[in-house]
């Protein structure tokens, strides 16, 4: 459902006549990563062989540009977002606050974390698992009523999904290249780690 407040018809249409259009264009592949259900070692090879983003920062402003887009392609029924949000207002660390690569809201007042990576070398998805935990425990002592959090990922490691099955982590994976995006569920999902 979109958040029709302030929007006209004509607006509402154009937008969903917008959000079709680049669905068609993508022709995104969507797919649940359920155990037995998909070969995992070829959504591997697919995400760990695509080199669609030179940065992490580039795929970021990839995301944003199609943030609309990008909700709708993963079940967020989009209101607004900030990016690189500070979800704290208190100086933690050095003068320092953790910053969120994304902060969702959907039309529900709840909110999605998503933090973004473009691995540059081995486990940093897997390190991207504390970050992700400390923000949505910030997030939630800040008041904030944290729907889900996602770690977005363009490399697939199998480290990621075990860690997050091993210990029971309030936490989903998204793959990501410009023509597909894999989504493991931990609710859905079970056990899906495959070589």
């Amino acid at each position: 459902m979109i958040n029709t407040d302030g929007m006209s018809s004509k607006e509402i249409s154009a937008f969903l006549k917008v959000a079709r259009a680049e669905l068609e264009r993508r022709r995104l592949e969507r797919v649940l990563l359920i155990d037995g259900q998909y070969n995992f070692r070829d959504i591997k090879k697919h995400f760990n062989s695509a080199s669609d983003f030179k940065s992490e920062k580039e795929l970021c402003d990839y995301i944003e540009d199609n943030i609309k887009v990008f909700c709708l392609d993963i079940g967020i029924n989009y209101k607004t977002h900030e990016r690189e949000s500070y979800i704290t207002k208190h100086l933690r660390f050095a003068n320092s606050k953790p910053k969120i690569d994304f902060l969702i809201q959907d039309q529900d007042g709840e909110y999605i974390l998503l933090e973004v990576k473009k691995p540059r070398y081995q486990r940093e998805a897997v390190i991207a698992i504390s970050q992700i935990l400390e923000y949505t425990v910030i997030a939630e002592r800040e008041g904030l009523k944290v729907k889900k959090s996602y770690i977005l990922t363009t490399k697939c490691e199998n480290d990621v999904i075990e860690v997050i099955q091993r210990f029971n982590l309030p936490i989903d994976l998204i793959l990501f290249s410009k023509k597909r995006l894999a989504i493991w569920d931990k609710e859905i999902g079970g056990n899906c780690c495959g070589s």
